[in-house]
């Protein structure tokens, strides 16, 4: 009874694991990668094969990128800090990968003056 719980929560682990192979595939199927492809594919190949061995959590991996991220986010004050914060939360264009170099977060604000 208490392996059920388990099985189900490696079961959805792998199912997540999968779609993140599949989408780093198209990722380095696409236009906008400028890199090698083999050495691409290679790479998502080899990050599911890890997974599946049980090397790699894919939601304790995630939870600590995001971690680290915000912690990132100290080195600020005031409302540049919050906007870092909302940037790493998904707020605003994200555009780009690591496999392309790099990823690019972009929160507009728009601040109104009063002239009087």
């Amino acid at each position: 009874m208490l392996a059920v719980p388990s099985f189900s929560q490696i079961k959805d682990e792998l199912a997540t694991a999968r779609a993140r192979y599949m989408q780093e595939l198209a990722e380095c199927k696409s236009d906008r990668f400028s890199g090698d492809l083999d050495t691409c594919m290679k790479e998502a190949r080899n990050t599911f094969a890890e997974f599946k061995r049980g090397r790699m959590k894919e939601a304790a991996q995630s939870s600590e990128f995001e971690k680290n991220a915000l912690l990132r986010c100290e080195v600020h004050q005031g409302d540049d800090k919050t906007a870092c914060i909302a940037r790493i939360r998904g707020e605003g264009r994200t555009e780009g990968s690591v496999s392309g170099g790099g990823i690019l977060r972009e929160l507009v604000t728009v601040i109104t003056t009063s002239n009087q």
